[in-house]
């Protein structure tokens, strides 16, 4: 019963700590290397413009999106499930509609978040590149 209690607590103990590490991962500054789409050759990755949108997502709970060359600011909040890889960011300027994003990729190198719509297909998948 002994070794049973342990083993319960080194894994709830493992288990946590990964968790935390998924959420560090996700933050620091992020740029859209390219989105997934239709083009003549069918679906598939499609490189971003010269001047790609950012994320940044900081410890505090807050992101901050810019858009192409720097025109456009978006501030807020976001929640991190690790255990679902769901990420919600509400905009500061619209509190009540979270968008709602699917973390499909997360490791050091590349984020790639999918979001869609009511009917949960997949509208726009984006994969971004960490920048620090």
């Amino acid at each position: 019963m002994k070794r049973a209690i342990t083993f319960l607590l080194f894994t709830i103990f493992f288990l946590s700590c990964t968790k935390e590490k998924e959420v560090n991962m996700l933050i620091g500054k992020w740029v859209l290397e390219a989105s997934y789409g239709q083009t003549n050759n069918g679906v598939e990755w499609i490189p971003a413009s010269a001047y790609p949108e950012g994320l940044e997502i900081k410890s505090n709970g807050e992101y901050i999106h810019t858009t192409r060359c720097g025109n456009g600011v978006g501030l807020g909040n976001y929640v991190y499930n690790p255990s679902v890889n769901e990420l919600f960011l509400t905009e500061f300027s619209s509190p009540g509609s979270p968008i709602k994003y699917k973390v499909s990729l997360l490791d050091k190198n590349y984020l790639i978040l999918d979001n869609g719509d009511v009917s949960n297909t997949l509208v726009q998948r984006r994969k971004f590149r960490k920048t620090n």
